[in-house]
């Protein structure tokens, strides 16, 4: 985080809240046939950044879901490691840097007293600076504001609240910049054309019950998923999301497009659904054949997840001229690369592929009809979302959150 924000305050209280990481990065280039490209056996693989610095890691792969418990239990050790087997220094990591997890668990009282400080420097020139780069600044409200939410989730530092809140509303931007361009970064329509076979005015926006996950009170972002059918007809689309038990198999190569944006404070202290757009995921029902090590998808059971993420550093010295932050500069996830997977429940260590795996896999759970797209289950209640519509529910979510952390 620090690297991108050139600010000397900035850059202080950065370097407090998630150290900086040079982690390793791909050139999307062009993304032609996109989740064949990008599943756990293809030549994507980039290099594993193990360098980042946060917080040592002790936990295995697991998953928030009941269905998919942690697969080790957290040891008395404080090295990774399953249970009762004995770990060398060299198996620690560090996490943080320039990512979307935040491995933040909480600070001690000289760190928690740095950083107040730092806090309070967020202002006059310094702020002025930010403001005027408006997306570097509704990302650097953005990652106050997560740090506020981990706070309050795991009871640390209460001491903190309020002047991460009171930092975070003298960044705040007026609500006319937060809907302009100023802020933007990829499109629905420009990411979509960029991914080869996904039409985007074929496709359907679902609404549906989102889990913590994709909730604004939690993640502080919006997020929309489009759903496109091998046929290509949305009216049969729509009436498949809505025939309840009564649906068919989800069709083979359906794909689903999941995009996630931040959701800002204006400066009168009201959420913003902004079209800063950091983050796509992609899930392609790509075969049906049995769980295999030779099955050459994501999940090992034929489904395939891609996934982009919009570096910091190529927003931070944008300013508001600047009409928007092309597709190209979101960085390829390589699913085999490691990453600290906190928001998922307690502390995992494993990599992208395994992650959404043990989420979405297809094969011995009751998702295997809708091929483990979690967000089109029948208790989800998924149909097709109105124009606008999951934007307006996130800034109603972000307003809870906010409830909670200024009351503190």
């Amino acid at each position: 985080v620090a690297s991108c924000f050139p600010i000397r305050g900035a850059a202080d209280l950065a370097q407090v809240v998630a150290p900086a990481v040079e982690q390793g990065t791909q050139d999307m280039g062009v993304v032609d046939a996109a989740l064949g490209a990008v599943s756990s056996t293809s030549g994507l693989r980039g290099s594993f950044d193990l360098s980042s610095r946060s917080e040592p890691v002790i936990r295995g792969a697991g998953c928030g879901s009941s269905a998919s418990p942690d697969l080790w239990e957290a040891g008395e050790s404080d090295l990774p490691g399953p249970p009762d087997v004995p770990s060398e220094a060299q198996d620690q990591r560090w996490f943080g840097g320039d990512g979307r997890q935040l491995p933040v668990e909480g600070f001690d009282a000289a760190t928690s007293a740095q950083l107040t400080a730092l806090l309070k420097q967020v202002d006059g020139e310094l702020l002025q600076e930010l403001r005027q780069r408006p997306r570097a600044a509704v990302w650097f409200q953005h990652d106050m504001l997560r740090l506020g939410r981990r706070l309050l989730d795991v009871k640390q530092n209460q001491e903190l609240l309020d002047p991460v809140w009171q930092c975070a509303q003298r960044v705040a931007l007026p609500r006319a910049v937060l809907q302009s361009s100023a802020v933007r970064t990829a499109t629905f329509p420009e990411i979509a054309q960029q991914l080869s076979g996904f039409q985007a005015d074929l496709s359907l926006e679902v609404a549906r019950h989102s889990s913590q996950l994709f909730d604004a009170e939690y993640v502080q972002l919006w997020s929309s998923i489009y759903l496109l059918l091998p046929d290509h007809n949305r009216k049969a689309a729509e009436a498949w999301l809505t025939s309840g038990k009564q649906r068919t198999p989800l069709p083979l190569h359906s794909t689903a497009l999941l995009m996630q944006g931040i959701v800002a404070i204006d400066d009168a202290g009201q959420p913003v659904a902004t079209d800063l757009v950091i983050e796509a995921r992609m899930q392609r029902l790509s075969n049906r054949d049995a769980l295999s090590f030779d099955n050459p998808t994501t999940t090992r059971d034929g489904v395939d997840f891609a996934m982009w993420s919009l570096p910091r550093d190529a927003v931070r010295d944008c300013d508001a001229s600047v009409p928007s932050i092309a597709f190209t500069k979101f960085r390829a996830i390589d699913m085999e690369s490691q990453e600290l997977f906190r928001d998922y429940g307690s502390m995992k260590h494993t990599t992208y592929a395994a992650q959404c795996t043990l989420c979405h896999r297809r094969s011995n759970t009751p998702d295997e009809s809708i091929a483990g797209f979690s967000a089109l289950r029948v208790s989800s209640e998924p149909r097709r979302a109105e124009p606008g519509e999951r934007r307006q529910l996130a800034e109603v979510e972000m307003l809870r959150f906010l409830d909670k952390l200024r009351s503190k």
